[in-house]
């Protein structure tokens, strides 16, 4: 019986063939319905790709609509607007700000005007055709800024309102650096009101005019430092070259918090004051080639760098020129983020930054010898070639990154486009607002 039953369990039944492939299956046992299944699958499958072609050229068409690019855009990571008129209404822009330059100081003569946003957006017209110009004639590889972010210019909190009201009207702004009083021991609340705004990116406090940093490391100052170290906002640090080293004392102290160096630690406004005879270069250098060495700091390159004076030239070790050279081989690419400085980057002139060729070009441009200058002229309006205006201080940053050794297109997009929305987390979205990520 047993013999019987190990018998039939392993006869193989007549006809069977083995396990059959899909293939196989389908030809032994094939369905008349498949042909129609097979040209309904394919029509469903074209209408799919059809309808993705028509989701792209109309969200490419909205895009080109608004000026939003499809590329990382280039952003301007610092400028500031100010209106000192009192015939401005207020919902332009904060009235009675504090003006960078002291009304009795000579040397700011140039900025004691207003600035307001349609101004800036005169800036970015024309480095709009100037970058697509030199693109075009294959000269120059800088594209045009689209964002910028607002950096505060008023001790006060009430200009942080009035920017984000003029953020509505004003697609280019991506966010804004807001005032905080760090000598405030009620900093804390001011900083959660302040950060139920989304365009508020960062904050900012100038200690440039102390005449130590001690100020830095007084116990109440470092509280309010781990209270915004706590909430994740990144911290704009202005300081002179004298306080870069009380600047290190913080980074250590609080690693978690993105600390950005505004103008390499040499801010115009700090230098235009002073003589030469005050500053120790070397002292400078070195400072910030130290602070450089915390992965927590970035540096801010500006057009605002440097020293304002009239016999500037190639060799003067104070040009913007050789500043900003020294703080891209300092920080790398990757830590370094472009910004315009505007509108004190006009203390300059294209002949003072230390780059002999950027006041040549200059010269050049007005008598329209530049290829694609004449439809550059067109959109220039009211910019001015005199002063460095936002292209000029593109440009000269661009320069100084090539006299470091980092020229190359990717090392460009890093510092005039992804290390800006990287640091202040921005993101990037149509019709230009660009809020703070949810942390």
């Amino acid at each position: 019986m047993a013999n019987f039953s190990l018998t039939a369990q392993t006869s193989i039944p007549e006809g069977f063939i083995g396990p059959l492939c899909r293939a196989e299956y389908e030809q032994l046992h094939a369905r008349t319905d498949k042909p129609d299944l097979l040209a309904e699958v394919d029509a469903e499958a074209n209408e799919q790709i059809e309808f993705e072609r028509t989701d792209e050229r109309e969200a490419t068409q909205a895009a080109r609509e608004v000026w939003a690019p499809i590329q990382p855009p280039y952003i301007d990571a610092h400028f500031s607007t100010w209106t000192l008129s009192s015939a401005v209404s207020l919902n332009q822009l904060y009235l009675g700000g504090k003006m960078p330059p002291p009304p009795t100081a000579s040397w700011g003569r140039r900025l004691q005007r207003d600035f307001t946003a349609d101004d800036y957006e005169e800036e970015m017209d024309y480095m709009r055709a100037r970058a697509e110009a030199e693109i075009k004639y294959e000269v120059g590889e800088l594209s045009p800024i689209r964002y910028a972010v607002h950096v505060q210019v008023a001790s006060t909190y009430s200009e942080s309102l009035m920017v984000s009201s003029l953020a509505e009207d004003y697609y280019c702004i991506a966010g804004y650096v807001s005032w905080c009083d760090l000598s405030d021991p009620s900093l804390s609340d001011h900083l959660q009101r302040l950060n139920a705004d989304p365009l508020l990116v960062g904050l900012r406090y100038d200690v440039s005019d102390l005449t130590d940093g001690d100020f830095l490391l007084d116990s109440m100052i470092d509280s309010n430092f781990g209270a915004i170290e706590h909430m994740g906002l990144p911290f704009d640090l202005v300081v002179g070259p004298h306080q870069l080293r009380h600047a290190c004392h913080l980074a250590y102290r609080h690693p978690r918090l993105k600390f950005v160096l505004n103008h390499c630690g040499l801010p115009l406004e700090y230098t235009a004051s002073r003589t030469g005879n005050n500053l120790v270069l070397s002292n400078w250098r070195a400072d910030l080639e130290f602070i450089s060495r915390y992965p927590n700091v970035f540096c801010k390159v500006t057009g605002a760098s440097g020293r304002v004076s009239d016999s500037t030239s190639s060799d003067d070790p104070w040009a913007p020129a050789s500043v900003l050279t020294h703080a891209v081989s300092c920080f790398g690419p990757d830590r370094c983020l472009f910004g315009s400085g505007w509108p004190v980057c006009r203390l300059l002139g294209p002949q003072q930054t230390g780059w002999p060729e950027q006041g040549t070009l200059a010269m050049t441009r007005e008598k329209g010898e530049v290829p694609g200058e004449v439809a550059a002229k067109r959109a220039r309006g009211s910019v001015p070639l005199s002063v460095l205006n936002v292209w000029e201080a593109a440009r000269l940053v661009e320069y100084a990154m090539g006299e470091a050794g980092y020229g190359a297109i990717e090392d460009k997009n890093k510092v005039f486009s992804t290390n800006a929305q990287s640091i202040y987390s921005l993101t990037i979205r149509p019709y230009g607002s660009c809020p703070r990520q949810a942390h």
